[in-house]
């Protein structure tokens, strides 16, 4: 299973490439969304990690944009410190699958 990992917090990127790679996963990582969108436009991805708070853009409006690219179908759990149940309902009608709190413990995720 092939997943793309979207967050810009560079220990927070490592240790989840570092543990979905221990759990047997092919782990891609972007550090923004411009060099995420690039990826979902290459790459076919089974599953994708996505933090809200980008660097270059909001996290939803790259779940919208996914839309646009060969992964339009693509599953995804957000991983935020956005913790407003607005956010969270904004989150999952954007089309993310799951909304995850951060800090989270990894056998949660």
């Amino acid at each position: 299973m092939k997943l793309l990992v979207i967050e810009d917090h560079p220990s927070l990127r490592e240790l989840l490439l570092k543990h979905l790679q221990r759990s047997g996963f092919v782990v891609d990582v972007a550090e923004h969304g411009r060099q995420a969108m690039a990826m979902l436009r290459l790459c076919r991805y089974d599953a994708m990690l996505l933090d809200l708070g980008l660097p270059d853009m909001d996290g939803l409006s790259l779940l919208a944009a996914r839309n646009s690219t060969r992964n339009s179908d693509l599953p995804c759990i957000i991983l935020t410190a956005y913790d407003s149940l607005e956010r969270r309902i904004a989150g999952l009608d954007a089309g993310a699958d799951d909304y995850l709190l951060k800090p989270f413990a990894m056998p949660e995720l």
